[in-house]
C-alpha cells in the first residue's frame, strides 16, 4: 500500500523523469531566483518614482494593509475607494478587488508595515520554501518530478507575489496530516481557510476520511481567526468581505477579470461569448458532478491516497474563481501520486502529462503579455481577448492521470510498492 513516507522505487526513466534530475530542478530553481530578484528590484525602482508603475497581485495585499495603517482597512474591500487609493498611493490602476476573508488581513497589515520591494522580499520566498518543504514531504525523492510537471505555476507566482504557493503549501502540510493521520495538521487546514474556496477540497478529504478530530481541530482553527480579526479589525469587516465577494461575482458576469488567466469551466465558455447565467450553470453542473464523484469514491472506500488528491484538485472545478497560480494545487496532489504514476507509466506517458500541465499552467503568460502590450482589454461584449483553455486540459489531466492509476504496475517490484 502506498504510503507518504516511501522512499523512491527503481524504475525505467522517462524522458520527462529525466528532465527531473538535479541538474534540470537546479535550472528552474535558478529561474525562479532570477524572477524574484527581477521583481524586487522592479519594486524598489517603482516606489522610488525611477520607472511606471505596473501593478501584481502582492500590491493588492500590501495596499490593503498600507490602508490599515491609514486608519482605513474598511476602503480595501470597496473597490471605489481602493482604485482610488491604488491611484494615490501607488499612482498606478489595476482591476484587482479585495475580497479576502477578515483573518487574511493579519498577513495584509504585516505587508504593509513595510515598503513594497521588502513585503516581497520576504513573503515569496517564505511561501516558495514552505511549499518546497511540505511537498517533499510527500514525496521524497519526486520533489524534482513535481516541480518540474507544475513549474509554470510556481513562476507566476513567484513573479506576482500571489498567495498559491503559501495556501497550496498549507493544504500540503494538512494533506500529510490525513495521509498519516495526525492531529496538528488540523492547524494547517485551518490557515488554509484564508482561502476559503480552495481549502474547500483539502476540507473535505479530512471528513471524507473519517479524521472528525483534525477537522474538528481545523474549524477551532478557523473560528479563532475569525473571532481575532473581529477583535483586531472590527466586526464590519465581515459585513465588506460578503459585500465586496457580491461586488466581485457581478463584475465575473460582466466578464471584467482576465478569464484567460482563469482555469475554471465558468472561464471557458465565458471567454467564447457564452452568457454568464449559462456559464454559471454550466459551472454548477461541473461542481455537483465533482462533489458527488468524491462522494462516490468515498463511498467506494478507494483508496485514501487517491481519494485526497482528487479532493485537493476538487475546487479547481467547483469554483468559477479559480487562477493560474492556484494550479499550484495540481503539485500538491501529483506529489501524493508521484510514487504510483512511475511504477504505473507507460513509454511516452509521463511527457504527454507534462505537456498537457505546461500548456494549462503557461497558458496565461503569453495572453497577458500580448494583451498588455497591444493594450487590449476585455469588455462585456468581447468577454476576453484570449480564451480560456486550462479547464478542458485539466479536466483532460484528470482523466490522463486516472487511466494511469488504473494500469498495472511495470515490474514485479513496482507491484509490490505501488
Amino acid at each position: 500500500m502506498f504510503s507518504a513516507s516511501h522512499s523512491p522505487i527503481s524504475v525505467p526513466c522517462s524522458a520527462t523523469e529525466e528532465l527531473a534530475k538535479p541538474r534540470t530542478i537546479l535550472i528552474l530553481a535558478l529561474l525562479c531566483l532570477v524572477a524574484g530578484l527581477k521583481t524586487v528590484v522592479d519594486f524598489y525602482m517603482k516606489s522610488e518614482g525611477l520607472t511606471t508603475y505596473v501593478m501584481t497581485d502582492i500590491d493588492t495585499f500590501w495596499l490593503a494593509g498600507w490602508l490599515y495603517w491609514d486608519g482605513r482597512l474598511d476602503d480595501a474591500y470597496r473597490t471605489t475607494t481602493l482604485f482610488a487609493a491604488q491611484a494615490t498611493v501607488l499612482d498606478s490602476e489595476s482591476f484587482m478587488p479585495y475580497t479576502y476573508p477578515p483573518q487574511y488581513n493579519f498577513l495584509s497589515v504585516a505587508l504593509g508595515a513595510v515598503p513594497i520591494w521588502i513585503s516581497y522580499a520576504i513573503f515569496v520566498p517564505l511561501s516558495f520554501a514552505l511549499y518546497v518543504v511540505a511537498v517533499r514531504n510527500l514525496a521524497p525523492g519526486h520533489l524534482g518530478l513535481v516541480f518540474l510537471l507544475i513549474f509554470p505555476a510556481i513562476l507566476v507566482n513567484v513573479r506576482t507575489g500571489q498567495n498559491g504557493l503559501l495556501v497550496a503549501g498549507l493544504v500540503a502540510l494538512a494533506a500529510r496530516g490525513i495521509i498519516a493521520p495526525h492531529l496538528r495538521a488540523g492547524f494547517a487546514l485551518g490557515l488554509a481557510a484564508i482561502k476559503p474556496h480552495i481549502a474547500i477540497g483539502i476540507g473535505a478529504a479530512a471528513i471524507l476520511t473519517g479524521q472528525w478530530r483534525l477537522a474538528a481541530l481545523a474549524i477551532a482553527t478557523c473560528l479563532v481567526t475569525l473571532a481575532a480579526a473581529a477583535a483586531v479589525f472590527g466586526t464590519e469587516m465581515f459585513t465588506l468581505m460578503l459585500s465586496a465577494s457580491a461586488e466581485a461575482m457581478g463584475f465575473l458576469k460582466m466578464g471584467v477579470y482576465p478569464l484567460h488567466r482563469m482555469v475554471s469551466v465558468y472561464a471557458f465558455l465565458r471567454s467564447f461569448g457564452a452568457p454568464a447565467e449559462l456559464a454559471l450553470a454550466v459551472q454548477s453542473i461541473f461542481a455537483l458532478l465533482t462533489v458527488g464523484g468524491l462522494l462516490f469514491m468515498a463511498y467506494r472506500r478507494v483508496d485514501r491516497v487517491v481519494l485526497v488528491a482528487a479532493a485537493i484538485v476538487a475546487p479547481l472545478f467547483i469554483s468559477p474563481y479559480a487562477y493560474d497560480y492556484d494550479m499550484t494545487l495540481v503539485g500538491v496532489a501529483l506529489a501524493l501520486l508521484a510514487t504510483r504514476l512511475i511504477a504505473r507509466a507507460r513509454p511516452g506517458q509521463m511527457t504527454i502529462l507534462l505537456g498537457l500541465l505546461w500548456v494549462a499552467t503557461v497558458w496565461g503568460i503569453p495572453t497577458t503579455l500580448i494583451r498588455d502590450s497591444s493594450g487590449l482589454v476585455p469588455t462585456y461584449e468581447d468577454p476576453n481577448i484570449f480564451p480560456s483553455v486550462q479547464a478542458l486540459l485539466n479536466i483532460a489531466t484528470v482523466l490522463f492521470v486516472a487511466r494511469i492509476l488504473r494500469q498495472a504496475p511495470t515490474t514485479t517490484e513496482e507491484r509490490a510498492l505501488a
